[in-house]
């Protein structure tokens, strides 16, 4: 999802991509991993798992709040200063 809100949020095609490629391969980690633990029967393996995705997805709520926060800053700012 993240991946198609960057491209249309227009956003520089190698921040995108270097954003979109590491969150992308952290989930499809956590969701290797819970797959896997699942077969072999590691109960303990995938509750790390979903742990891992809980993280995850706590990670990139907070860093786009962070961003947006810092978005409307500068959005602030810049009238601010044009009044």
């Amino acid at each position: 999802m993240q991946s198609y809100l960057l491209g249309l949020a227009r956003a520089p095609f190698t921040k995108y991509f270097t954003i979109s490629w590491i969150i992308s391969s952290l989930y499809a980690c956590a969701f290797v991993l819970f797959g896997d633990a699942l077969i072999q029967g590691k109960g303990q393996m995938a509750l790390v798992a979903v742990g891992l995705f809980a993280a995850l997805t706590v990670g990139v709520q907070l860093l786009r709040r962070h961003y947006r926060r810092r978005r409307e800053k500068a959005q602030a700012t810049e009238a601010a200063a044009d009044i």
